[in-house]
């Protein structure tokens, strides 16, 4: 296996899978976790 340049690699940001029943919370926690990165 080679090694690559982490300078050459693009900057993702992570994958967040939330599962469950739909009347548990989640929408209203996914909600805040947007209105957080949205500097709300």
């Amino acid at each position: 296996m080679s090694k690559v340049d982490a300078s050459l690699m693009d900057y993702r940001p992570p994958i967040t899978v939330v599962v469950g029943h739909v009347d548990v919370g989640k929408t209203l926690l996914l909600d805040k976790i947007r209105g957080d990165l949205r500097g709300l």
